[in-house]
């Protein structure tokens, strides 16, 4: 049984204010069980990771700044190339999503 919703989640320009996901019908929101007139996630699994996204993105921001720190004094690719690099760029790549840059 999955846990949480497939990703990637995406917002989109024309649904700003919804979360959506890709199903082989086209974009789903992932909020859309009705009860008593609020809209909730598709699983308490997904409530629960989106309550921790604001500790998430903090916690990525200050391991993308190790990571970047790390790099700058320690590796030689530059480029991302090798495994701290490349993780510093999925973190940025992440933190920029969240952020909506």
């Amino acid at each position: 049984m999955k846990k949480y919703t497939e990703v990637p989640w995406m917002v989109l320009e024309s649904m700003p204010e919804c979360v959506c996901f890709d199903t082989p019908e086209g974009k789903e929101n992932l909020f859309t069980v009705n009860v008593d007139g609020y809209y909730c996630c598709q699983s308490t699994h997904d409530a629960h990771l989106i309550a921790a996204a604001p500790e998430l993105l903090e916690a990525l921001e200050q391991a993308e700044t190790l990571l970047a720190d790390y790099a700058a004094d320690n590796c030689e690719c530059k480029e991302g190339f090798c495994k701290p690099c490349a993780v510093r760029d999925m973190a940025e790549a992440a933190i920029k999503k969240a952020k909506g840059e």
